[in-house]
């Protein structure tokens, strides 16, 4: 009886515990960047540079059972990237981001679970950034929404896997400074291999298959 009993009040906190799943971008066979970039055919391009002391992408993990810590987060630098910029906005362009630049911020840094975590973040588990040092990213196409809002299309490539998803965007041109930077928006990482204890069954419970990320770019020309 306290056998069952204990069964039942661990499923009871097991379901009121765990991470809700996050709604991930769609993904689809990457694109031909080539030839469907949407450069404007009025007015040339203008090539602008990342700047990579100010641009960075930040990212969150999440763990589903919110048994004591129940997300990560950090920051990843950007190494390079150009920006086809016409009529004020993004038309084309690509960036790299080096995944030796990871850095977790919810774990005080002198804590050894910060390099724990680290490590296996960037070992064959996730990311395997020995064999793939970068992910990449190639605009295809850029959309018009509302006002300074645009939706960005292009190729994410992480460990050798490309494959295109659409994101929203906030882009502003001003004094010659081009800024774009996207709210939160979620990748599935089993669409890029990255499967660890993410069988069907409990696996997603204690890892999500969710990935959190925020862009932000600062280019000039």
């Amino acid at each position: 009886m306290k056998n069952i009993l204990f069964l039942f009040v661990f499923a009871a906190f097991f379901t009121a515990c765990k991470n809700e799943a996050k709604p991930t971008l769609k993904t689809s066979e990457a694109t031909d960047v080539a030839t469907t970039t949407t450069a404007t055919t009025a007015t040339a391009a203008d090539v602008f540079t990342v700047d990579t002391t100010q641009s960075n992408v930040a990212w969150e993990g999440y763990e589903g059972l919110k048994l004591g810590k129940s997300e990560h987060n950090g920051t990843l630098k950007i190494s390079s990237g150009k920006l086809d910029i016409a009529n004020g906005s993004i038309t084309g362009g690509s960036f790299s981001i080096p995944l030796s630049s990871l850095i977790v911020l919810d774990i005080p840094a002198g804590e050894k679970r910060n390099a724990k975590l680290k490590a296996h973040l960037l070992n064959a588990d996730f990311f395997d950034a020995e064999k793939f040092p970068t992910a990449d990213f190639s605009i295809a196409s850029v959309a018009k929404t509302v006002g300074d809002s645009v939706a960005i299309t292009g190729n994410l490539t992480l460990k050798g896997t490309a494959k295109s998803i659409t994101f929203p965007a906030l882009v502003k041109l001003e004094n010659g400074v081009l800024t774009a930077s996207t709210p939160k928006f979620y990748i599935n990482r089993k669409d890029w291999g990255m499967s660890y204890r993410s069988e069907n069954s409990f696996g997603d419970e204690l890892i999500r298959p969710e990935l959190g990320l925020s862009i932000n770019l600062i280019s000039k020309k």
